[in-house]
């Protein structure tokens, strides 16, 4: 009964992903850059006219398409980051964390070697649950603590693959445990491995693998 739980749960992420990511992709892919093509034909018109009134209007046009596109962007993101197709899970970590974490990205260090086995689109899902579970992290984490350096390390070894999140700020153990049972369950349904632990007084240690 555990086992038909653990596919089934597993079969409802991965559906709900490939969701996420078909309507991340028409975002990305076709609406927002139909609303470029919207915001070049303002820009063209602009230029070819000399009434004021109507410029102030195609002007005030022209800034709504703009945050349009951004907010079809960050949403596009947010549901499946392209970048990681491209560029790979640090990558899509790093975007997350500049654009839309509170957090100033220290470092991070390629350990070991990306020697990914199986099909690509078996690399790709797991990255992502990967991606997902370490922005979970760093949402839950973010309100609990201070605003300071986050260091990253990231590896794969022969497949499976290990993120390391450090957090430099004190930070009491207990009360992380409890709040980060969310990214736990989802490691713990994609076979993985989950651990929190504080490093010293001034530094929390979270580390993923699956």
């Amino acid at each position: 009964m555990l086992d038909e739980n653990q596919y089934l749960a597993n079969k409802l992420i991965k559906n709900f992903e490939e969701d996420n990511r078909n309507i991340g992709e028409l975002l990305y892919e076709v609406i927002s850059q139909n609303l470029y093509s919207i915001s070049l034909g303002l820009k063209m018109v602009k230029r070819n006219t000399e009434k004021d009134n109507l410029n102030n209007y195609l002007e005030s046009l022209e800034d709504v398409t703009s945050e349009t596109i951004k907010q079809v962007l960050d949403l596009s993101f947010h549901l499946y980051p392209k970048v990681i197709d491209d560029l790979g899970l640090i990558a899509a970590i790093q975007t997350y964390v500049q654009n839309y974490s509170p957090w100033k990205l220290n470092d991070y260090e390629m350990k070991g070697r990306e020697n990914e086995e199986g099909a690509l689109s078996n690399v790709i899902d797991k990255k992502l649950q990967l991606f997902r579970i370490v922005r979970d992290c760093l949402e839950i984490i973010e309100p609990l603590t201070e605003k300071d350096d986050l260091k990253i390390s990231y590896a794969n070894y022969g497949g499976r693959m290990v993120v390391q999140l450090v957090f430099y700020r004190r930070i009491k153990e207990e009360e992380i445990r409890n709040w980060l049972f969310i990214p736990q369950k989802r490691t713990e349904m994609a076979n993985g491995k989950f651990s929190v632990h504080l490093l010293s007084s001034e530094s929390l240690e979270v580390i993923i693998e699956i």
